[in-house]
């Protein structure tokens, strides 16, 4: 139960949390309110301008969609550690803070619309929001210790979701997951 908030948040299509290159691709940060130094707001902008054309030219390839978000999870995560050796331990303590907040919204916003493709009840919607509120506790300490969710992992998370979904959903909700689910792997194909 430990992962259930962060599966549900990938199962729902939220993915993972990362730094926005500007392009309303993954999360904005915004970093005025890091206090960068003049260095620090170079360095930044470079890597953001070296990134930004390694995702350009990767969007480019003609590959299998799985593959190619592999390998935009594998430079996400270079660019990251890559920002995090700029920023100081309070930079990327708060760095880390104003990503998770904002993880939280988009969270409930992806709820919000679940709730409503299910049709779920007042009470089934109080029961999601209370795992994932008891969940994101968890999720919070591994995000900001710097833990990355990869696409096997990602699997994995979808999988402990479609075990606990029977438990909250009625039959006809159920088969409507279904067709979500299906929808979802079609994509990832």
């Amino acid at each position: 139960m430990k992962r259930l908030m962060v599966a549900i948040m990938l199962s729902i299509g939220i993915g993972s949390v990362a730094m926005s290159l500007g392009e309303n691709h993954g999360q904005q940060l915004d970093w005025e309110q890091l206090n960068l130094t003049e260095q620090q707001s170079q360095q930044v902008h470079t890597i953001r301008s070296t990134y930004r054309d390694d995702f350009q030219n990767l969007r480019k390839y003609d590959i299998d969609k799985s593959e190619k978000k592999h390998l935009m999870l594998v430079l996400r995560d270079k660019m990251i550690a890559n920002m995090q050796q700029v920023l100081s331990a309070e930079q990327r303590q708060q760095a880390s803070m104003m990503m998770v907040e904002q993880a939280e919204k988009r969270i409930n916003k992806r709820l919000d619309r679940l709730a409503g493709k299910l049709a779920l009840t007042s009470i089934q919607q109080l029961t999601m929001r209370s795992l994932v509120n008891t969940n994101l506790v968890a999720y919070q300490k591994e995000f900001l210790a710097g833990s990355a969710i990869g696409i096997n992992h990602q699997q994995y998370m979808f999988d402990r979701v479609d075990q606990i979904l029977p438990n909250i959903l009625s039959s006809d909700q159920l088969q409507q997951w279904q067709k979500i689910k299906y929808k979802r792997i079609k994509s990832l194909t």
